[in-house]
């Protein structure tokens, strides 16, 4: 029938126009591998096992940490490695910061490690995290912090790695230049925040913001060592 196929031929066009924009739709829509970059970090797309949260990594490295922290308490590096890399084995900060434990290229030169190695392979990048603490422990163990019992010997021996060994060199030096001890953590945190403006200038660095990070990693450990106490059986 003429008329039938006159209609066809002017619909045909239509359906190609419809079956070319479903086409678009379904590309754009289709899920690809992204990347989340701030902060100068690069963090692939958390991939969650069905029924494990995304602070499943706990349970990975627990069992590694138990046999290779010694003394060092396990919540102080479940904690470290939470605030430092949210438990991502392969982050990597735009100062080359690698592993669970995000060691810079200083502190791999100074350990002798193999500093790519800290982003791909696991049991490395676990095993280094006791070695990089016990180069801050004996940073402030030479300050006169000797008490491995006392939360403020830990707190210390992260603030010696968020602030520097430098910046807590010359803060400590400060504080005795002022007649003021240091006798808790407390002691610390009040300092920093009755001459926060003044030891700016003089460490370059403000003491506040690293004794709140100092916090956090502290905060942090008590989470996540409820968390494998709970769900990892430690």
């Amino acid at each position: 029938m003429p008329g039938f196929k006159n209609m066809l031929r002017k619909l045909l066009p239509v359906v190609r126009h419809i079956t070319f924009s479903l086409a678009i739709i379904a590309f754009c829509f289709c899920p690809s591998r992204m990347e989340v970059r701030a902060l100068g970090k690069t963090v692939s797309p958390v991939t969650v096992s069905p029924g494990r949260s995304a602070e499943g990594w706990v349970c990975d490295v627990v069992p590694e940490l138990e046999r290779t922290r010694g003394q060092i308490p396990l919540s102080f590096l479940l904690g470290w490695i939470a605030v430092e890399s949210g438990g991502d084995l392969k982050q990597v900060t735009k100062f080359n910061e690698r592993g669970y434990f995000q060691l810079n290229p200083e502190e791999s030169t100074e350990l002798g490690l193999q500093h790519v190695r800290l982003s791909s392979d696991a049991q490395y990048s676990i095993d280094a995290g006791p070695q990089v603490v016990l180069l801050y422990e004996q940073k402030a163990k030479m300050a006169g912090f000797v008490d491995t019992n006392t939360d403020l010997f830990w707190r210390m021996v992260k603030f010696y790695h968020s602030m520097g060994t430098g910046a807590v060199t010359r803060f400590l030096a400060d504080v005795k230049a002022h007649g003021k001890f240091i006798n808790s953590w407390t002691d610390v945190e009040a300092y920093a925040a009755a001459e926060q403006n003044r030891l700016i200038k003089k460490l370059h660095h403000d003491p506040v913001k690293w004794t709140e990070n100092v916090d956090k990693v502290f905060r942090k450990a008590q989470h996540f060592q409820s968390l494998a106490s709970g769900t990892c059986g430690t």
